[in-house]
């Protein structure tokens, strides 16, 4: 997601209208083999961390990488379906204040079930490293997340490019074409 500056005119068989002001937008980011992106890290996170997400039909998966001080009882980890809060305790933040600071937290773009929403320690995982692993259902199965947290510095992936396989006879073309074999 990159952000560009534009001036906006119309034109059509009568002419052209005046330009407007210099405006801003936002394009979306090309969303990975997983269908997700990555995201900022709260104060709590090693400088220029950044958390990964990957959504399948039914559920989205969130890797926070981790230092090896910390342990499971560092974490404060609280999802209410709709927002979700991960937090490390003084000890295992940097900073040595007395309160948890918070590696993610935010509003999701969608909902989850609260009471489906898991998470544990990935000690060396060859790809990610020692990382915490959250994993969460979705509340709208085959619902197209756009980013994980809806805040601003969050980056947004374009939902067109997200194709689920559902096992209907109409998705084993997109199925081909994601496995390589087209």
């Amino acid at each position: 997601a990159s952000p560009v500056e534009v001036w906006i005119a119309a034109a059509n068989a009568w002419g052209q209208s005046p330009w407007s002001s210099l405006v801003e937008v936002s394009t979306h980011a090309r969303p990975n083999d997983e269908f997700g992106y990555n995201g900022p890290l709260g104060p709590a996170a090693a400088d220029g961390a950044r958390y990964a997400w990957a959504q399948t039909k039914t559920e989205v998966h969130i890797r926070i990488p981790l230092g090896n001080a910390v342990r499971g009882k560092d974490i404060s980890f609280r999802c209410t379906g709709a927002r979700i809060e991960v937090r490390l305790a003084p000890e295992g933040s940097p900073g040595g204040d007395d309160r948890p600071a918070a590696l993610l937290e935010g509003s999701l773009s969608c909902k989850v079930k609260a009471d489906e929403a898991f998470w544990t320690i990935e000690e060396q995982s060859p790809r990610c490293g020692r990382h915490l692993s959250v994993q969460m259902v979705k509340a709208e199965p085959l619902q197209k997340w756009c980013c994980l947290v809806d805040a601003p510095g969050h980056p947004r992936i374009d939902t067109r490019l997200v194709r689920f396989y559902t096992g209907e006879a109409g998705d084993m073309a997109g199925f081909a074409e994601l496995a390589g074999l087209r």
